[in-house]
């Protein structure tokens, strides 16, 4: 059996982050900084290729004709395996994220505003009064709930108690 001469590897320090990589050169950059003493290449390189082809496939890292972008695939790669490629270069901006094409932004913004006028402060101390009103009605209604809860809620506790010390017990035999 003829073995093959591999080609010569990109050296990934010399990379720049907007030139575009090959899949395979990212799989021997990632292999190489990732195998396990107990793994062969051949292994580390097939885990390698799996977990690309997952990530492309979940739209995480895009390739196009060209390869990889080397910026997007590094980015990538400090997410998947931190610490083992902060030499590279990084790509500006954000990798994997698909916006939506009916993406719309709302904002509200709410501000106190001070009348002008006598009248117009009289009518906002009419609405605040009328507010307070409704409030203190709704706070009446939940502290009566409250109190028509409490003793289910004291039964309840009492319950879980029991079940928690009979659980303990040996169980009778019939």
């Amino acid at each position: 059996m003829r073995r093959r001469k591999s080609k010569q590897g990109t050296n990934a320090s010399e990379l720049a982050a907007e030139s575009r990589v090959s899949r395979s050169d990212i799989v021997k950059i990632i292999a190489d900084r990732i195998r396990s003493p107990d793994q062969t290449i051949r292994q580390a390189r097939n885990t390698v290729s799996h977990c690309i082809s997952y990530t492309v496939r979940k739209g995480n890292l895009t390739m196009a004709e060209a390869g990889f972008k080397f910026g997007d695939a590094v980015r990538w790669m400090r997410a998947e395996w931190p610490g083992k490629f902060d030499d590279l270069p990084v790509s500006k901006g954000v990798v994997g994220q698909k916006i939506p094409q009916n993406l719309a932004v709302r904002a509200t913004i709410e501000a106190e505003v001070i009348p002008g006028t006598l009248d117009r402060c009289n009518a906002a101390l009419h609405e605040a009064r009328h507010q307070i009103q409704d409030l203190e009605a709704e706070l009446h209604n939940l502290r009566m709930e409250l109190e028509r809860l409490r003793p289910l809620a004291e039964k309840w506790k009492a319950l879980c108690a029991r079940n928690r010390k009979n659980s303990k017990l040996p169980r009778s035999q019939c």
